[in-house]
């Protein structure tokens, strides 16, 4: 699935940075004419991949389908769309673009993992960026010299090569956003309650952030641990906006240097060779003869599960318009909306310990509307209590007392009532969350 030949000229580099300085009696030779072009170009791709990344922007969707022999085989189809390479550059399918995959399987003889053994095995599908030369016209050249000396490429095509490959692609930038958004969902701002204290997580926040850096992060597998605790990075509501700019800070200045594509050395005419973006991981089976293992329905169809598409890992760019709708001013609805705020509220009753079916009160900030959707869950118990997202951990029973309509103001009210049996029970700490509806 390629698209063009390589375009690779013995060419002095040029700085981007500069732009010719056109005067009269000036003599122009290509060279002003690629500086032109070099420093646009570099303009363009330096604000793609440093202002919005690499990714799939539309389209490149990816399929199979059974294709009748003889011989038999499983199709891989690639949409037309477009997307934007990890330097920076625009990359457009033009057309739909297909391949057999067990044709290509059997080219590999000798390179499949496990010498064709049979068993699971993945390939990736890869988009890369490629130039062609093209559009040959005259030029002026020695006598009597053949005419292929005496001709030229006049244009430079941008275009694509598709390919199947054991190995995805590097994607230092894909997988530490993903990991940066995954440490931001995490942070929880909390708001004071009395006299409580609130356990501040701010410095393990930036460490998190700073740990991205790391030159040897790769995968999932090598993240460091305070980014793969998925407990709440709690940061007191007084200084949370001013935690959240130092992350940002970090990222641009420290982490950014790490994950942007290395210089090439002629960006406009030797492109780097590696410029490519994972689409998709197909993942199969091959039997003992090292053939594709699939298998079709009587419409023809493929069996699911037999040939599986996983586009996960894609790195994709959304379109400005569509992140408008997904954050509104008005947030979300139901408790899939963002946190407005969080706290905790400590349910322990007058006399100790907690008796069976005793109920203990505690208000939630005035401040709150009274329509407010409120989640309520237990975070801590004394003594512990078992998982309490099971049954046999719920103990504890949470009602949200609203006031009725038209009764006088009044905070909104938390009950816990204790419905076990165990004397030596004491107290729970219950975290409420209030989302945007």
């Amino acid at each position: 699935m390629n698209s063009g030949s390589a375009a690779i000229l013995a060419n002095a580099p040029l700085d981007p940075r500069k732009l010719p300085n056109y005067v009269y009696g000036m003599v122009l030779g290509p060279s002003d004419f690629r500086q032109v072009l070099e420093n646009f170009n570099w303009k363009d791709r330096t604000a793609n991949s440093l202002l919005h990344g690499a990714g799939t922007v539309c389209g490149l969707k990816i399929s199979t389908k059974y294709q009748a022999g003889p011989p038999a085989d499983v199709e891989v189809a690639v949409a037309a769309g477009f997307a934007v390479s990890p330097h920076g550059r625009w990359i457009q399918v033009v057309q739909d673009q297909c391949a057999p995959l067990n044709q290509w399987l059997q080219s590999q003889e000798g390179s499949l993992p496990g010498s064709m053994a049979p068993g699971a095995h993945t390939v990736y599908v890869t988009l890369c960026y490629k130039q062609c030369l093209t559009d040959l016209v005259p030029i002026a050249g020695q006598q009597c010299a053949p005419d292929a000396n005496n001709r030229a490429p006049s244009r430079i095509l941008e275009t694509f090569a598709l390919q199947f490959s054991w190995a995805p692609p590097a994607q230092p930038l894909e997988d530490r956003a993903r990991h940066f958004g995954a440490l931001m969902r995490r942070v929880v701002i909390l708001d004071p309650i009395g006299s409580l204290p609130i356990q501040d997580d701010s410095q393990a926040l930036l460490n998190a952030v700073r740990a991205l850096a790391s030159p040897s992060l790769a995968g999932p597998g090598s993240l460091p641990q305070s980014t793969v605790d998925y407990g709440p990075i709690r940061l007191a509501s007084a200084d949370a906006e001013a935690t959240i700019r130092e992350a940002l800070t970090i990222w641009v200045t420290e982490v950014c240097p790490t994950v942007r594509a290395k210089a090439e050395t002629g960006p406009t005419l030797d492109p780097a060779t590696d410029d490519c973006l994972l689409l998709a991981a197909i993942d199969f089976t091959t039997n003992n003869s090292g053939q594709l293992n699939f298998a079709v329905d009587a419409m023809g169809n493929l069996i699911p599960g037999a040939i599986v598409v996983d586009e996960t890992q894609r790195p994709i760019l959304a379109p400005t318009r569509i992140l408008q709708e997904l954050f509104p001013s008005s947030g979300g609805t139901g408790t899939e909306g963002a946190i407005e705020t969080t706290g905790t509220l400590l349910m322990k009753p007058a006399s100790l310990p907690w008796a069976q079916g005793a109920t203990v009160y505690q208000s939630l900030p005035a401040y709150l509307p009274l329509d407010a959707l409120i989640d309520l869950s237990i975070e801590s118990s004394v003594p512990p209590m078992p998982d309490h997202s099971t049954p046999a951990g719920r103990n504890v029973a949470l009602t949200l007392i609203r006031p009725p309509p038209g009764s006088l103001p009044a905070p909104l009210t938390v009950a816990a009532t204790y419905l076990s049996s165990a004397a030596n029970f004491t107290s729970a700490t219950i975290r409420w969350r209030w989302f945007r509806g």
